[in-house]
């Protein structure tokens, strides 16, 4: 909803001001709707976001930095996706030799923990909670860019 004569705009659950989006990127349905809706909403001229979380109103800075947050997380995501990043596998295939879901499962959680590091060193201390939902929101990322996005990582078969 928009209110252009008061300048206010209202989207629930989307907008986290103040905060990342708790787990899972807010537990969204459609990432890729998420992610777009960051550049949909700040073509509205507003000075007021009613984001119906935190207890707190919003602005467009609040905006634009939940998405660079979810910029950084994806492009973070991606980069280790692609580095071929392994370590920690070892004990994984040791335990379920033959396990087809065994190795893949090992790796996204390897991926995520270290893009939740990674972001997190960058936004500790500009965003809440950052350092709690950091794996949660990385792990429902790796996923994405694996499904939605084509990004491969380490599953190319190029």
């Amino acid at each position: 909803m928009y209110a252009p004569a008061q300048r206010v705009a209202v989207l629930v659950d989307i907008i986290f001001p103040g905060w990342v989006p708790f787990t899972e990127l807010g537990v969204a349905d459609f990432l890729p709707g998420l992610i777009a809706v960051h550049d949909v909403l700040l073509r509205f001229d507003f000075d007021v976001l009613v984001a119906g979380h935190v207890a707190q109103l919003s602005t467009q800075h609040d905006v634009l930095q939940q998405k660079k947050y979810i910029e950084d997380l994806r492009d973070s995501c991606a980069s280790v996706l692609n580095g071929d990043r392994t370590d920690g596998i070892g004990p994984t295939a040791a335990v379920s030799p033959g396990n087809v879901w065994a190795m893949p499962k090992a790796l996204f959680r390897i991926a995520a923990q270290i893009c939740a590091d990674n972001t997190t060193s960058r936004w500790l201390g500009i965003l809440g909670a950052v350092d709690v939902f950091a794996f949660e929101n990385a792990y429902r990322m790796v996923n994405l860019l694996l499904i939605e996005y084509n990004v491969p990582g380490p599953f190319s078969v190029a």
